[in-house]
């Protein structure tokens, strides 16, 4: 029986594009082969079952909402994940300096260094994609690249 893993997001776990010319289809969505889920899926051969549940829109808030569905025997019911991976939006992006002033970047990156405290507490393993290359259109969106760095990081 294959390994499932359920990953769950936002706007990168869907493969949004904010910048169609980083796109191989020049469209809106990353295809298959560049999706950071997907190339996980590649990475991982055939012993492992990767399962997208990202929606681009998808707020902190409406993540914990989805964990806490995620735990719920429904779901746990249909998908059955050996592996839960939760890909909440970016805290350290620049997307938050740009948008929010001075000073919003070392807020957001103290609260990184929380959840990784949360995470270890727990026995949860915690990876920071911060280093991942995020676009320069909103600076929240991974690029082409950033997928792939991602997808490597797992």
């Amino acid at each position: 029986m294959k390994t499932h893993i359920l990953c769950l997001g936002d706007s990168n776990t869907h493969g949004y594009c904010a910048d169609p010319n980083d796109c191989a289809d020049h469209g809106i969505r990353f295809s298959e082969e560049e999706r950071w889920t997907c190339r996980l899926q590649k990475a991982l051969g055939d012993e492992y079952l990767v399962t997208e549940e990202g929606l681009s829109g998808r707020t902190t808030a409406g993540m914990e909402r989805l964990i806490l569905k995620a735990k719920s025997v429904d779901c746990w019911g249909t998908k059955q994940p050996n592996i839960l991976v939760v890909a909440p939006p970016p805290i350290g992006a620049g997307f938050h300096d740009a948008v929010m002033g001075d000073g919003c970047v070392e807020k957001s990156a103290g609260v990184a260094g929380q959840l990784r405290i949360i995470c270890e507490r727990q026995g949860v393993h915690f990876l920071d994609a911060k280093d991942c290359e995020f676009n320069k259109v909103d600076f929240f969106n991974l690029t082409r690249k950033g997928h792939a760095q991602l997808a490597e990081l797992l």
